[in-house]
Formats: structure tokens, sequence, C-alpha cells
């Protein structure tokens, strides 16, 4: 939740209308925030959302797994400039 609310702070700040369609914000983001945080953006949503709907046939996450998401978070959310929001 944290990544998706730094996400829409971060494009009510640079275009208001980017936030109504989640799928667009990670597309258009390597052009306003920079290639690395787009992938890195990118990278963690899609990990921390595989985490939360994993199928029954696969193993959870690990721990540790979980944490290093979590620090790459926190870390996307100094670089989105949310971290003051």
């Amino acid at each position: 939740m944290a990544l998706d609310e730094a996400l829409d702070a971060y494009w009510r700040r640079i275009t208001p209308s980017m936030t109504r369609v989640g799928k667009h914000r990670l597309l258009c983001l390597g052009w306003y925030a920079g290639h690395e945080t787009a992938r890195r953006c990118h990278t963690t949503w899609s990990a921390l959302s595989a985490a939360c709907h994993y199928r029954p046939c696969e193993l959870t996450p690990a721990p540790a797994q979980i944490r290093t998401r979590l620090r790459e978070v926190a870390d996307l959310l100094t670089a989105l400039g949310a971290a003051e929001d």
C-alpha cells in the first residue's frame, strides 16, 4: 500500500490525471523519475503483488524476501519524494 500511495502522491505532483490508471503510472514513470527508479518500482510492485496473490501450488515467499522488498519500498519512498508526504 505504501508504494501505491507513494506513486499516487508522485503523480499528483507531476500530473494529476496519471493517478487514474495504475498500469500507466508504472509505464510512464521512467520518463519522469528515471529509468532506474521506474525499474525498481516495477520489480518491487510485481514481487509484492505476487507475494500477496500466490497460488496454492507455489511456495509462499520467505520472510527474508519480504523484508528485502519492504526495505526497497522504503528506498523508493525517498526516491519518489513521498517520505515527506
